[in-house]
C-alpha cells in the first residue's frame, strides 16, 4: 500500500469538508493501524495544529503488540 498517496487522499477529502490539507496515517507491518485528516477548522481547537497523530491514534486493544 502506498501509505503517502493514502494521506495525501485523506489530506484531500478533509479540504473538500472546509478542513485544511493535513493528515495522518500510522502504519506497522505494511498495515494502516489509524488515520486521520487535520479536524483544527472543524473543532476550532489549535493546539491540536501540529499533532494531528493525537487524533489518529487507534483505539486501545486495537493494536496487536509484538
Amino acid at each position: 500500500m502506498d501509505f503517502v498517496q493514502r494521506t495525501i487522499d485523506i489530506a484531500r477529502a478533509n479540504v473538500e469538508t472546509v478542513g485544511r490539507p493535513f493528515a495522518t496515517v500510522i502504519a506497522r507491518d505494511e498495515e494502516i493501524i489509524a488515520e486521520s485528516p487535520n479536524r483544527v477548522s472543524q473543532t476550532n481547537d489549535p493546539p491540536r495544529t501540529p499533532r494531528s497523530s493525537r487524533s489518529a491514534r487507534p483505539e486501545p486493544g486495537s493494536v496487536p503488540s509484538t
